[in-house]
């Protein structure tokens, strides 16, 4: 959530030579396995070599043009994958 609105400026619709990361206000990171730019992963979210998505709480579109939901670690479940 802390970053749901440099977020949705991202969305806007501009021009191909316009950074999106300048509009929000993100610093950009290099990529390492692709030629992109990207925003930092907090390491405190991942535990034993696992990106914990629940501790980060991202937002994620939910269908309609302005509907969201956050993903939050309560709402976590687990089921095992079948051979």
């Amino acid at each position: 959530m802390d970053l749901a609105q440099q977020m949705n400026l991202t969305a806007a619709h501009v021009a191909h030579d316009v950074s999106e990361f300048k509009i929000a206000g993100l610093t950009a990171a290099p990529s390492k396995l692709v030629n992109v730019p990207r925003v930092h992963i907090d390491k405190a979210m991942i535990k034993d070599g696992v990106y914990q998505t629940g501790l980060a709480r991202p937002i994620v579109r939910a269908g309609r043009r302005g509907d969201y939901f956050e993903i939050k670690p309560e709402n976590m479940f687990e089921m095992i994958r079948p051979d």
